[in-house]
């Protein structure tokens, strides 16, 4: 295949992992899909450093922007990381941490 018939790639070259449309959501959710995504960027950003928080306000940024929502998220970290990462350089560690964290942020909400 050549360089012109080849399938678009991230900035780094590598292709974007598919995305997965799983039969019924992972989570169920008490408030709208916004205001929760807007909680999760919250809590994630009082478990950083100030240098930190700018990354994980810009991922709760393209994550409303785009339409996400944490199931989204929960359901394709493959495809989130690659969204955040390769799309729009978000550093590895950060974007790791929010698309990883979903669960644990869900259980610890169900706890209270």
């Amino acid at each position: 295949m050549d360089g012109a018939s080849a399938p678009p790639t991230g900035a780094t070259g590598v292709s974007p992992p598919k995305l997965v449309f799983p039969t019924t959501r992972l989570m169920g959710y008490d408030k709208p899909r916004e205001d929760l995504v807007r909680a999760y960027g919250v809590w994630q950003r009082r478990q950083v450093s100030h240098e930190q928080k700018g990354w994980y306000e810009m991922m709760q940024h393209l994550t409303l922007e785009r339409g996400y929502d944490l199931d989204i998220i929960a359901s394709n970290p493959e495809w989130m990381y690659y969204f955040y990462t390769e799309e729009n350089d978000i550093p590895e560690g950060c974007a790791w941490s929010y698309v990883c964290d979903v669960k644990a942020f869900h259980e610890q909400r169900e706890r209270l």
